[in-house]
């Protein structure tokens, strides 16, 4: 029935695995193996936090035992139910750690440093000997209860099953089946319903049908006088008709050009205030920040646990919180006396926009990494959620992946001089109206400040005045002025409306090939995320052209609808793709319009949890220049603070 029993170290050392069979054997000691991905996406991420969790074709139900850092996971067959394997871990947990606790500890002071390794020459088999046995009569034992706890219910609902059918029998009416009815019956009794359903709509038509008759006709005769007087139709002015007047107001065509060469015109595009920094001939963006930052620790944490006076009783907060911890100083922390402490952290979380579902998953990461744990008095306690907060909320928001993109960009470039690749490309998808031009363009001029041509690629092929608002774009940025030195060339590749996209991007990427472009960003047309037709062209797209980065454009300000948004997108580009459902996805994210909700920062973290991918930008402006970087540190500020 099991398959891959273990106890492993945090850092990764292995105290005691088992394993039931071959195949079990054989995918415990791959890096894929169900231990190893529980220690990176739930140890080291935060992203798994309950247990029982599903990895690949294992359920594993796994424990932590904080004091000394060792995870006990056991992982059985998905395809099976087991309901006695949390007990089973619970009781092998507590067992392991009071048989083994001085060979345990030895172990730790070594792994921590205390002492050094190689002179204690430990051989973790021997410090762990005959737990093989233990845990074999631990199975053998707990299996050994289901029959025994289930017969006696099962006996007694057999009865009562029983006795409930034998009064249904008793009580339910018989059919008489002794006197069968003939046709001439069926018909007497349909010609009977046919006289009922007559007789009732005879009343209906009695009750108003005469009065309703005439007023009809009445109705109708003045109806018809009416069209009789009323025999010479007016014609409606739709206001077609424009005066020269109106006509010389509405031309912009002109005047449009001239405002674009003006100066005043071309420094409103550009705010002096948000641009980046130069540092040794790179461009850098500036990093966002909210204002509503604090230097004093006690400012950040929103959650308000109360200090206690060792003389007197403590005050209970308005949340109420720790009120059940005053026996608990010098005691390890349980988990009745955290229930209330993170019932605020999840209230805290969601104020901040952070969906429902994710801020329980980190409270629930937060628990585990406190449960366990001693304390020595209620302020050391403050200390420990907080860490324990800060720690999870910085796992989830650390990228797992790159994000220097120009670093990428440069690599791709020096690939490019030899003809062997082609312009790096960008894609950006999302939905309708939240900004994926205008940030592709602001993506564009940070680009150009570090020295790379671009061309943008006008795949949006259905919005009326996509193409044109992208021309404006490469008119402007060619006009501005870049740094000093700073020499770089924006370019637009259109082939007009109702055409497949996905072969305006490949041509794009061909022709920026051929013409020294260094980078290609594609704008794509907004889309809901239920559309499957457009999702299946999106797909289609990425698939064909294989960008080198997926860039999802979502609203910071509509909260948890950009996750569904977000995750939808991600779902789509994976399973409509040409690999069989396991296609690729979202690469990183850019959120639009942060400037709008103040600290209420949780939409970031809840799409960041939800996919594991980065935040690449944030766009918090109208101008070229209004785009940030996200710095962890500051999102976790911003949550944190009350």
């Amino acid at each position: 029935m099991l398959d891959i029993c273990e106890i492993v170290h945090k850092g990764g050392t292995v105290l005691w695995s088992r394993a039931y069979t071959p195949e079990a054997a054989r995918d415990a000691a791959s890096t894929q193996s169900p231990t190893n991905t529980l220690i990176r996406e739930g140890v080291v991420e935060g992203r798994i936090t309950s247990s029982p969790h599903d990895i690949d074709q294992y359920r594993v139900h796994w424990g932590l035992e904080n004091n000394v850092d060792l995870i006990f996971v056991i992982a059985y067959s998905k395809m099976i139910q087991l309901g006695w394997v949390d007990e089973l871990l619970e009781t092998a947990k507590a067992l392991f750690m009071s048989l083994f606790k001085p060979a345990i500890e030895q172990l730790i002071a070594a792994l921590s440093g205390a002492t050094d390794p190689e002179h204690l020459h430990l051989d973790i088999p021997a410090l762990f000997k005959g737990w093989n046995q233990i845990f074999d009569k631990l199975v053998k034992d707990i299996d050994g209860k289901k029959p025994s706890r289930s017969s006696k219910p099962r006996s007694a609902n057999s009865n009562t099953k029983g006795a409930a059918s034998q009064q249904n029998e008793t009580t339910a009416p018989a059919l008489d089946n002794s006197s069968p009815v003939n046709a001439q019956e069926i018909a007497k009794n349909v010609e009977a319903m046919k006289a009922r359903l007559r007789a009732s709509s005879g009343k209906k038509k009695a009750g108003g049908g005469g009065k309703k008759g005439d007023g009809d006709k009445a109705a109708k005769g003045e109806t018809d006088g009416d069209n009789k007087k009323k025999s010479k139709k007016e014609m409606r002015s739709w206001g077609d008709k424009v005066s020269s007047k109106e006509m010389t107001q509405l031309d912009y065509s002109s005047s449009g050009a001239e405002e674009a060469m003006n100066p005043a015109h071309l420094s409103s595009l550009v705010s002096d205030s948000a641009k980046g920094k130069r540092d040794g001939g790179v461009y850098t963006l500036a990093d966002y920040a909210n204002g509503s930052g604090s230097d004093d620790e006690d400012d950040e944490f929103g959650v308000d646990i109360p200090e206690v006076n060792d003389n007197a009783p403590a005050k209970t907060s308005q949340w109420n919180i720790f009120s059940s911890l005053n026996l608990l100083k010098g005691k390890s922390i349980d988990k009745a006396s955290l229930e209330p402490v993170l019932a605020s952290m999840s209230n805290q979380l969601m104020k901040k926009n952070v969906a429902a579902h994710v801020s329980d998953q980190i409270c629930q990461s937060v628990e585990q990494q406190l449960l366990g744990r001693n304390i020595s008095s209620f302020s050391s306690i403050k200390s420990e959620v907080k860490r324990a907060l800060t720690t999870s909320i910085t796992r989830v928001l650390t990228p797992k992946t790159s994000t220097d993109m120009l670093y990428e960009v440069s690599e791709k470039k020096k690939k490019m001089s030899n003809g062997k690749t082609t312009p790096y490309s960008v894609v950006f998808c999302g939905v309708n109206g939240v900004g994926k031009s205008t940030n592709l363009s602001k993506v564009t001029y940070w680009l150009l400040e570090n020295r790379y041509n671009v061309l943008i690629a006008a795949c949006d092929t259905f919005r009326s005045g996509a193409v044109e608002q992208l021309r404006t774009h490469v008119s402007n940025l060619n006009k501005l002025k870049l740094g000093n030195g700073v020499e770089a060339r924006v370019d637009l590749y259109e082939r007009g409306y109702g055409k497949d996209a996905s072969g305006i991007a490949r041509d794009a990427i061909a022709f920026g090939a051929d013409n020294g472009f260094d980078v290609v960003l594609i704008d794509t047309a907004g889309r809901m995320q239920d559309n499957e037709p457009l999702m299946r062209a999106l797909a289609k797209l990425t698939t064909v052209n294989k960008p080198d980065k997926i860039v999802f454009v979502g609203e910071a300000l509509v909260g948890n609808e950009a996750t569904d948004q977000l995750v939808k997108f991600d779902r789509a580009l994976k399973d409509l793709s040409s690999s069989g459902g396991h296609g690729r996805g979202i690469d990183g994210m850019l959120l639009t319009k942060f400037d709008t909700i103040d600290d209420k920062v949780g939409a970031a973290l809840s799409m960041t949890y939800i996919t594991g991918q980065p935040i690449l930008f944030v766009g918090c402006g109208q101008t070229y220049t209004d785009l940030r970087q996200l710095r962890v540190h500051n999102i976790v500020q911003a949550l944190l603070k009350a």
